[in-house]
């Protein structure tokens, strides 16, 4: 009986968990969240024709999603459940990334603190969309480079080839995501460095050959097998045949009349159809549109550049280009895609800016909406005051510093995955709330465990205050 205590002090963190686990799933449940809501994208409707590889393999949908939507109806007979799928899904990720902080040796405490945003995280999983399962395929790509790192001499080659289906799961679920092949190697190679010192071992020559290889071939060889597939099949060596249609979108504002001579003669006949179709009815203006700056023809981080951007896209380009090339994705998605090239060509300085733009106000959106949140912001104030009062209490403002180690590991996974995939967006589209939410995934877990750790380094000193010595040669009894 009295290790039954120490058992629960122990694993108290994980019990908390799974208690916070439950009673938002029972939460969800009571309050209709899990119940399915339909999107734009009409996925359904997409699955409901005949099972075609070819049609897949053409579309302008990556292959994730149908074939999960093929997978649930097959199992369960309709549509019912999908959101409790997704909703699940991101628990039980988010449970695995928990314990793969533990694992690399953060605090239970520290890592519970980390995983709450995740776990608590209002995503989509309601809706019939790609979002909710793509952003979990992530969560645990990343927990499992962790769990690799965190015996990188020994470890285990199921964990290997898990981590290559998830990569691939993560960006056949959301394009989007596909610069993961880049992330998964580079982040596999720094949680590595950063784990050398911790467990005694010096990453050489030979270990970094040997490591940056396996990541290499883990991460780019089923990619790589997929585009050449779809070259024999569809004729497209490529990801999915959507390119084009994102980035026809965020470089039409750029096409004039003047600008046509410039153009190439396969894009000349498209560019005046689309130039057509904006005379008899042009995007509707934003309100503000002749004061404000516009870059690349939007303003970022509006309703209205998202509106513009879908009108450019499938009222405009789109059906010019299928009056031209056909309703073939692989053929309209080739026309659009060499526009769009030829176009940020003309303008390469305004293509530029858009980009440095985006990803600066990306940034400063991000750091908005989560570091200066009110919530946060709450939470620091409260930590402020009460370290305030420990300095007056004990007299110092020396506290134990602990957990920077801890804090560099969650810097570097936030980093690693947030700039790639902001970048990635910023490069085809308007960069939306919608995809932010997505890429800086990781920042809330860096946030959540920072405020633990000053909470906790507060609550040493309170427990065991710095007792500093009258003689300054002499060490501090704590530092001793």
């Amino acid at each position: 009986m009295k290790r039954f205590p120490r058992v629960l002090r122990d694993h108290l963190p994980t019990l908390l968990l799974l208690l916070t686990v439950t009673l938002y799933a029972w939460y969800q449940w009571r309050t209709g969240h899990l119940i399915n809501k339909p999107t734009r994208d009409n996925y359904l409707d997409f699955v409901a024709a005949p099972f075609d590889w070819v049609e897949l393999l053409s579309s302008i949908r990556t292959i994730g999603y149908p074939l999960y939507l093929r997978a649930h109806l097959a199992l369960f007979g309709s549509e019912h459940g999908i959101a409790a799928v997704q909703f699940f899904a991101q628990l039980l990720t988010g449970t695995v990334f928990y314990f793969a902080l533990i694992r690399f040796g953060l605090p239970a405490a520290g890592a519970l603190c980390a995983v709450l945003p995740i776990l608590l995280l209002k995503t989509f999983f309601a809706k019939i969309a790609t979002d909710s399962l793509a952003l979990s395929l992530v969560v645990l790509t990343v927990a499992l480079l962790l769990f690799i790192n965190a015996r990188p001499l020994k470890t285990n080659p199921l964990l290997w080839l898990l981590l290559g289906l998830c990569t691939a799961a993560s960006y056949h679920m959301r394009p989007s995501y596909l610069p993961m092949i880049l992330i998964v190697p580079m982040l596999g190679m720094l949680l590595l460095w950063i784990r050398g010192p911790v467990d005694g071992f010096r990453v050489d020559r030979r270990l970094f050959k040997q490591k940056l290889t396996t990541y290499l071939w883990v991460a780019i060889a089923p990619f790589f097998l997929y585009c050449l597939l779809r070259l024999i099949v569809v004729g497209h060596f490529g990801l999915v045949s959507f390119g084009g249609y994102n980035l026809v979108g965020l470089t039409t504002p750029q096409l004039t009349r003047e600008t046509l001579p410039a153009l190439s003669p396969e894009s000349r006949p498209l560019a005046e159809a689309i130039l057509h179709r904006i005379g008899q009815n042009p995007p509707r203006p934003e309100p503000g549109d002749d004061q404000k700056r516009l870059v690349f023809g939007y303003r970022i981080h509006t309703a209205g550049a998202w509106r513009h951007y879908n009108e450019y896209i499938w009222r405009i380009t789109v059906p010019a280009a299928e009056q031209l090339h056909g309703a073939d994705p692989v053929r309209v998605n080739a026309a659009l895609s060499r526009l769009s090239r030829e176009l940020i060509l003309i303008h390469p300085g305004d293509y530029f800016r858009w980009v440095v733009t985006g990803v600066v106000e990306s940034l400063i959106y991000v750091s908005d909406r989560l570091i200066l949140s009110e919530y946060t912001l709450t939470i620091l104030f409260l930590i402020v005051l009460w370290r305030l009062y420990l300095a007056l209490k004990t007299g110092t403002n020396r506290f134990p510093s602990q957990g920077h180690h801890h804090l560099g590991v969650l810097s570097v996974v936030a980093l690693a995955t947030f700039l790639p995939l902001t970048l990635l967006v910023v490069l085809v589209e308007p960069p939306m709330d919608r995809y932010l939410r997505a890429t800086s995934i990781f920042i809330q877990p860096l946030l959540g465990f920072l405020i633990w750790q000053i909470a906790y380094n507060g609550w040493i000193a309170w427990k065991q205050p710095v007792v500093t010595s009258s003689n300054p040669s002499l060490p501090d009894k704590e530092s001793a």
